[in-house]
Order: C-alpha cells, then structure tokens, then sequence
C-alpha cells in the first residue's frame, strides 16, 4: 500500500483524473486542475486556485481472494494495482471488495483500476453458519465407537475416491489432521497460542505425496499448494518489491502468511535450503511474518502447514532409518522441533498388487460438499470453544510422561519437555475432525481421542520406512548399558590417565590417532576402540570422563 494526499475537486471519485495528480509537484497539480477546466496550456493570469481540503488516496497491490480461488494454483496468481480514494488506513492481508472501474493511466495509457468504495470482508474463516442441512452433513464424520479407526474408514473412501493414492492410509490421516487442526486451545491452565498442527512427510518421488495432496486441496475446497522449487523465498513468506507505474516500494506477503488461519502445503521443500526454512523459525513459532528491509511490516501467519519433500540430495534407500533423512532436509534440530507429526514414505513400503488394484467402487459418503462443511466448521472454532472433558488432560500428562521415555531427541521429534502439547494438538485435530461435540458449536475432547493420537504417534514413528521408534530403542538399550558398565569404565580410564585427559577434549578420533598421542601399537588402539564400543561409551565418555575426575 502507498498513500498519497491530493486536493478535493468537486467530481466523482471515478475521476480519472486523480491518476494525473499521482506522484505530481503542486504546480503540476495546478496545471492538471486548469486543464480540466479547459484553460488552454494552463496560462490563464486571472484563473486562481485554492485549495479547500484534502482526501487521501491509497495505491493497493491485491491477489484475488482465497475464498474464491483455486488453491492448487497459487504460483500462477499476479498482484494487480487498485487506486482507491477516499481511505487511509485499509489494514495489509485482508480480504477487501472494491467497486471501481478500469481507467486509462496518463502517463502510460495502461489500465489502471480505480476504485471510489472498499469494504473489508467476512470470510469463510471468520464466520460459519450452521443449518439442518450442515449439521446432517458433518455428523457422518462422528466416530461411534474407537475414533481412530474411524479416522482410517474416511480416510480410506478418500483414498479409494479421490486421491487414488492405495496403500498409505497413514499419509492421508497426517494430511488430513494437518488441515483439521484449530488456530488455539487452553490446556492445563495455560493457553496454547499455537494450537494448530506441522507435518513432514519425506520420501522418494513417485510415492503420491504431491497427488494425494493437491486432490485433496481440491475435494476439501480450502487451502493452498504451492511447490517450493519454482517459488522464491519471498513467495513463501514475503519480501519488498516495486509494484505499480511509479514504482513504489511495497511488501508482498507470500503464501504462508496470505492463507492466516488456513492451510498451506509446502511441496518439493529441497527447493528451500537449510538457512531459508530457518529464516522460517519465527513465523512457525508466533504465527507473525515480519519484514524489516526497505519498509517494514508485520502480519498474522497463523497457518497450517504440511511440508512434502525428498531427500536433499538423495533417496530414501540412502537411509537405514528414514527418520535419519530429516536433518539434512530440514537442517537445525530447533526447526525439527516445531514438527507435530513426521513420517517417511518409500518406493518399497507398498506392494505393487496394492498400487494397481482395482478401484473401488460404491458412493463417497464424504462428499466435497461435506468435507468443505467440516473443514469451514474447524477453521472457525475460537479458543474458548475447545473442551476438555473430565479426566483427558490428565490422559495427555500421562501419556507424555511415558512417550518421553521411549524416544530419543535425535531428531528432537520427541521431547520430554513439550511431548504433552504435541499430544494435545493432535487429539484436538482428531476430536475436529470427527466432529466431536456437545452442542454442535465446541469441540469436545475426550479421553479416547487423546488415547487415539498417543497411538497415532506411536504407529508413525513405529513404522519400518521411518524407524524412529526402532532406532530410539537401540539407542536407549546403548545408554543402559553404558550406564550398568560406568563403573567398570572408570576404573579403566584411572589406569590411563592421557586416554581420559584426550576423550575429554575430543568429539571423535580415528586409530592412528589413538597410536599417536597415547604412543601404544596398532593392536591396543584397536583393543581401546573395542573396549569404548562394547560399553558404548562412545556416546558417554563426558559423564565417564567427569566421574573419573
């Protein structure tokens, strides 16, 4: 938005000719005025002007709206110029209507749309209305019995009707709890500002990721997929760029922050490098976009987000665990963190009877119109509108307490610190998404969804493609051991005082440096090498080191 001050003249505020008055030293403007009135070349001595009053004009860069768009072609979309008098203040990523008319600029002769009324909008994301019809539409999401086996009933029809992706029903519900996740919840006495969900999928290509997704954007009629390896950064989150004939200065926000309170995938992330996804950290955490370059300014970024990508600079098949092709697509551990779910998808992990069976047929009982329904209905639920009923906080503690002890933080998916309100987050999605509620405008959270979503997590990272669970168990088995042989250890290094002095100031170590500065033959490096493995204090050797002290 640019914002300019022109006198008042006594005309429609269609005139064109408060185009001519843009960017003008004010005896041009005089001129512009004089010429109106048909006062040849402006020379009159006996014509004198005075200005009475101001109105403000504002120059605008707009996108069509969200509501009214394909969201599977976000890349396609092109910011067009609106002038519009009489307003100062329109507030930056709203959803406007304007009235106007094209009008030919003065200075190129280009179209220009000049507008004369603005009005900020009521989206489908601020209100939704519930009806007889509607509410017989979404109670066909409600789960009767276990809620995540419902989960996998709807979201096999969808796999069966829409995407037609078989064979990874976990890919589609981390899809699909991504997108029916609420924007906040209170939990435990405390507000969770972010209460909506990250998700990763990775794996090779030609695994369905980016199909799954875009059908599904499409049958839900909401949020937005855009492929990071032909968008900038600045088309992600937003940058400063010269917009209009005067070539202002202006910030264009990018898609995740356009799509506030809705959702976006992020396809083909490797397009994105280590340092531009943490250039992402603050906006994933506070759900803000700040841009402070030329000009300045912040907006809300409250957006769902699910992340598709392979691995950089690899495959799948490169990895004993997929979880292990995580950090170097992501990059740091803290970015890792802020994933909820994460899963891996291989070439190998569906057989291909599965791939080319026949489809299935009968009726989608989960129709577009439906899933549109469900999807407007989540998106609008307020903080306040979140309930827990009696007894399923206490399930979360419960379970974080015990899915602590069960995984590593290497990646940190899984941290002792903060695993209760990943728990949270997804029994919430799980609970909206079904339609769980009391009174058909909360979302009511019961023990059995939490319950659902430990197990979820735990079929995720148990999955043979993924191996976090399998890999988390080698490692704690390692740590164990260590532990049981600490003593013997100690008493190994009090006999080599230099080994100690040198594990102590080293990361890692090679042989022949062993044979080096320990000055010892080929054959005791190796037996030292085999000692520190067999106790597995190659992973211990600080907390070793430091009793030996």
């Amino acid at each position: 938005r640019d914002l300019h001050s022109f006198p008042t003249r006594r005309s429609s505020d269609l005139d064109p000719l408060i185009l001519s008055m843009i960017e003008h030293s004010t005896s041009a403007v005089h001129q512009v005025v004089a010429d109106s009135f048909g006062v040849p070349g402006g020379k009159c001595s006996r014509l004198q002007q005075e200005i009475a009053e101001h109105q403000a004009v504002e120059i605008l860069f707009a996108r069509p709206a969200l509501d009214y768009s394909d969201g599977t072609k976000a890349g396609e979309y092109k910011n067009i110029t609106i002038t519009h008098a009489g307003k100062h203040d329109t507030p930056a990523n709203e959803t406007v209507m304007v009235t106007g008319a094209l009008q030919p600029n003065p200075k190129t002769q280009s179209n220009e749309f000049l507008s004369h009324e603005l009005e900020i909008m009521e989206t489908s994301v601020d209100h939704f209305e519930l009806n007889d019809a509607t509410l017989a539409l979404l109670r066909r999401f409600q789960a009767t019995a276990d809620p995540l086996r419902k989960l996998a009933d709807i979201n096999k029809a969808l796999a069966e009707h829409v995407t037609r992706i078989h064979g990874r029903p976990q890919m589609h519900a981390v899809m699909d709890l991504t997108f029916h996740s609420v924007l906040s919840f209170s939990f435990a006495g405390e507000q969770v500002s972010r209460g909506w969900l990250e998700s990763l999928i990775v794996g090779d290509t030609r695994t369905g990721k980016s199909l799954a997704a875009q059908r599904l954007v499409r049958h839900y009629g909401g949020g937005e997929v855009i492929s990071c390896e032909a968008a900038s950064f600045a088309g992600v989150v937003g940058g400063v760029q010269q917009l209009g004939s005067n070539k202002n200065w202006a910030v264009t926000w990018g898609v995740v922050p356009i799509n506030d309170r809705r959702a976006v995938v992020l396809d083909e992330i490797s397009g994105l490098t280590p340092e531009e996804i943490a250039q992402m950290s603050d906006i994933r955490s506070s759900g803000q976009a700040k841009l402070i370059k030329v000009v300045q300014e912040t907006t809300w970024a409250r957006t769902r987000l699910l992340w598709l990508g392979n691995p950089r600079n690899s495959t799948m098949g490169n990895y004993t665990y997929g979880v292990d092709a995580i950090k170097p697509l992501i990059g740091n551990a803290e970015d890792i963190a802020r994933f909820d779910l994460a899963m891996a998808v291989t070439l190998y992990d569906v057989p291909s009877e599965t791939i080319n069976q026949v489809i299935g047929g009968g009726e989608l009982q989960y129709t577009s119109e439906a899933c549109h329904a469900l999807l407007m209905w989540c998106w609008t639920r307020q903080p306040d509108q979140i309930v827990w009923a009696p007894g399923a906080e206490n399930a979360v503690l419960d379970a974080a307490n015990e899915m602590g002890k069960l995984y590593i933080e290497d990646p940190p998916l899984i941290q002792a610190a903060n695993v209760r309100i990943k728990i949270a987050r997804v029994a919430v999605a799980i609970a909206a998404r079904l339609f769980s509620t009391r009174n058909n405008e909360d979302v009511y959270v019961t023990a059995e969804h939490v319950s659902a979503a430990v197990r979820f997590i735990n079929l995720l990272y148990g999955m043979t493609a993924f191996g976090y669970r399998e890999r988390s168990r080698e490692r704690l088995a390692d740590r164990l051991l260590a532990e049981n042989r600490k003593q013997q250890m100690t008493q190994y290094l009090k006999g080599r005082p230099t080994l100690a002095k040198y594990l102590r100031g080293t990361g890692q170590f090679r042989r022949q440096d062993l044979e080096e500065i320990l000055n010892v033959s080929r054959d005791e490096a190796n037996s030292i090498i085999n000692t520190l493995y067999e106790s597995r204090s190659e992973e211990h050797t600080s907390e070793l080191q430091s009793h030996h002290d």
